[in-house]
C-alpha cells in the first residue's frame, strides 16, 4: 500500500496498488494501444491519486526519446501566436509531454544558428515550425537527421520548395477566408474595397491576395493594383503601426474607398486609428475587416468584424500529429487546412448612400 507521506510513489508501487505488472504501468504511461481501457483508467487514476511522475531521464535512455516537443518561430509575443502556443501547451500537458521553445529574431543567420542547435543537441523528439521560412536546404537537413518536422502555417515560397509537399503542414484556409470578407462587403453594397496586405513574398499574403482578387473577379469587379498596400515593416509586418501607415496611405491615394480588408486584426485596428485621424468614422464612412479573431478584435472600438481562425485547435492538432508520427501510427492527413469563419461585429456597415461606390 502506498502511504500518504511526502515520499514519491514508484512505478512498482503503482503496479502493486493496481494489481498489475510494472510493465503494464509502463505501457499505460507510453500510451500503448494494446492496454484495455479499464486497465488504463485504473492505472491513470492511481497515478493521479498518488501524484506519480515518471522518471524522464530513465525513460529517455530506454526509449531513445526525450519526451519533449520543440516550437520554433519568431514574434511569439503577438496575440496571434499566443493563442496557437496556448493550444500546443494544452495538448502537450494532456499528452504528458514537455515543451521547449526556440524563439529567434527572424534573421537568416539566427534561423541557421537555431537549426544547428536543434539538430545538433537533439533535446527534442519533434519540431513544430510556426510561421517560419522552410526552404529545401533546411528541409534536407531535417530529412538527413531524421528529426520529425511539422510545419504550422507555412509562410514563404521564396527559393526552391520541392520538398515542402513531403512534410506535414497545417494552415488556415487563407484564400477562402479573404474571399468571405470581400463577399460580405460586396453584399453590403461596397464596390471600392481596399486591401491592406503583408509582404508580397509570404505565402499567406499571396493566398489572401488571391482570395481578394478572386472574389472581385467573380462579382465582375476589375482588380486595381493601387487599391492594395503591402507592409514591409521590420521586424513585424503585421503590427498596428503598419496598419496605421498603410491605411493612411490608401485613404490619401484613394479617398473614394468605402471599405478596407486587412490581413490581421492588429493591422485593422491601425487602419481604424488612421481613419479617425483622417476625420472618417467607422463604419459610417469606412468599413474595416480584420483576420484572426484574437482577443484584440473584441477590445477594439468599434469591435472588429474579422475572420476567426481556430488557432487553439490548430496548435492542438500539431501536437497530435507529432505524437502520431513518433508513435508510428497511421497519419490521416499530410496537409490539413482549417476553415475560417466570418465574425460580424461593429466595424462594418452599409456605405453611405451619398458616398461614391
Amino acid at each position: 500500500m502506498i502511504s500518504g507521506s511526502k515520499s514519491r510513489a514508484t512505478l512498482k508501487q503503482i503496479a502493486k496498488y493496481c494489481g498489475v505488472s510494472h510493465t503494464t504501468v509502463s505501457m499505460v504511461i507510453n500510451q500503448n494501444p494494446r492496454i484495455s481501457s479499464d486497465t488504463r483508467d485504473k492505472v491513470m487514476a492511481a497515478i493521479k491519486k498518488f501524484n506519480y511522475y515518471p522518471n524522464v531521464a530513465a525513460r529517455s535512455l530506454v526509449m531513445s526519446r526525450t519526451n519533449t516537443l520543440g516550437i520554433f518561430g519568431t514574434m511569439f509575443d503577438s496575440p496571434y501566436y499566443n493563442e496557437i502556443i496556448r493550444g500546443i501547451e494544452m495538448e502537450c500537458r494532456h499528452a504528458n509531454v514537455d515543451l521547449k521553445i526556440y524563439n529567434c529574431n527572424g534573421s537568416l543567420e539566427d534561423f541557421n544558428d537555431f537549426y544547428d542547435r536543434i539538430l545538433g543537441e537533439r533535446r527534442i523528439d519533434a519540431v513544430i515550425a510556426l510561421s517560419v521560412p522552410m526552404e529545401d536546404a533546411v528541409l534536407e537537413r531535417f530529412q538527413k537527421e531524421e528529426l520529425p518536422l511539422i510545419i504550422l502555417q507555412p509562410v514563404s515560397i521564396e527559393g526552391p520548395n520541392h520538398l515542402l509537399e513531403k512534410f506535414p503542414t497545417l494552415q488556415a484556409e487563407d484564400r477562402r477566408g479573404i474571399y468571405k470578407s470581400v463577399d460580405y462587403l460586396l453584399s453590403l453594397g461596397h464596390k471600392k474595397i481596399g486591401f491592406v496586405n503583408g509582404p508580397e513574398h509570404l505565402k499567406i499574403c499571396q493566398d489572401r491576395l488571391t482570395g481578394y482578387r478572386d472574389c472581385l473577379r467573380d462579382n465582375n469587379i476589375p482588380f486595381q493594383e493601387h487599391f492594395v498596400a503591402y507592409s514591409h515593416f521590420k521586424p513585424d509586418a503585421f503590427t498596428m503601426d503598419a496598419g496605421y501607415q498603410l491605411g493612411k496611405e490608401l485613404m490619401d491615394r484613394m479617398p473614394e474607398l468605402t471599405a478596407i480588408c486587412c490581413v490581421s486584426d492588429t493591422m485593422a485596428i491601425g487602419v481604424i486609428k488612421a481613419a479617425r485621424h483622417k476625420g472618417r468614422s467607422v463604419p459610417e464612412d469606412l468599413s474595416i475587416i480584420g483576420f484572426d479573431d484574437t482577443y484584440v478584435a473584441r477590445l477594439a472600438d468599434p469591435s472588429l468584424t474579422t475572420l476567426h481562425q481556430p488557432l487553439l485547435e490548430m496548435g492542438k492538432a500539431s501536437v497530435q500529429l507529432s505524437h502520431a508520427i513518433l508513435s508510428k501510427k497511421p497519419v490521416e492527413y499530410l496537409h490539413r487546412g482549417f476553415d475560417v469563419e466570418l465574425i460580424i461585429r461593429e466595424s462594418t456597415g452599409k456605405p453611405r448612400k451619398s458616398g461614391k461606390s
